[in-house]
């Protein structure tokens, strides 16, 4: 199956010239392809668009995994990590010299 084949199978054919300028020529790189990348790479707008062509190739199981930003190099793989971060800011400027400041963030 080609993009071309599959966007008219879709019933989404106005989208094959931005598939193919946009370097997701292959349905081996569409197969993998995420909703992030569906609308800031592709601009595919509607949502029923994007909800199409993800259960195409995602399946119903797999489409939850579809939503979000696309994994970047370094990111982990096993999920996200959740961090409490308590952020305090102090600066001091002395009187004496008012081009004199200390800023300590804890």
């Amino acid at each position: 199956m080609t993009p071309a084949s599959w966007l008219a199978s879709l019933s989404l054919e106005q989208y094959t010239c931005t598939f193919t300028e946009n370097y997701f020529g292959t349905m081996e790189r569409i197969v993998d392809i995420w909703d992030d990348e569906l609308v800031s790479i592709l601009e595919v707008e509607p949502v029923g668009h994007r909800k199409r062509m993800l259960l195409s190739v995602a399946g119903p199981d797999g489409i939850k995994g579809r939503f979000g930003k696309v994994p970047g190099v370094g990111d982990a793989l096993d999920g996200p990590k959740h961090v409490k971060v308590k952020v305090v800011w102090v600066q001091h400027c002395s009187y004496t010299h008012m081009n004199t400041c200390t800023t300590i963030i804890f």
